[in-house]
């Protein structure tokens, strides 16, 4: 029985590891939460990008001559119809600022720290 206890013990993603795991899962929760309240209009200001943030805009990536720039669900989320790149504010930075997705996180975590969004 021990030795069983101890094989258990070893492997990844068993009930002894829970604690680690538990970590990880408030961690994500913790950015899930800074996602919901650093909206993209916020994001547009602090980047400082041309035009006004709205339901239907022009694009602040590139020369637009009709709309065709939405955000959306809460002001959580930007689609570019023209090209059909969207995504989330994570990934708002990345093409404002024409980084990777790794930096444009650790961009988006110094942003959120900076205007107090780290907070619960």
């Amino acid at each position: 029985m021990r030795r069983v206890l101890r094989k258990l013990r070893r492997k990844e993603g068993t009930m002894f590891n829970e604690p680690k795991q538990c970590g990880q899962y408030f961690d994500k929760l913790k950015i899930a939460s800074i996602k919901d309240r650093l909206t993209i209009p916020v994001l547009w200001q602090i980047l400082k990008l041309p035009g006004i943030p709205r339901k239907s805009c022009h694009s602040p990536f590139r020369e637009d001559r009709r709309p065709s720039f939405s955000i959306y669900d809460n002001d959580r989320r930007w689609k570019d119809h023209s090209t059909g790149d969207g995504g989330d504010g994570i990934e708002f930075i990345a093409k404002a600022k024409g980084i990777t997705q790794k930096e444009a996180f650790k961009l988006f975590l110094t942003i959120a720290k900076e205007q107090g969004y780290d907070r619960s």
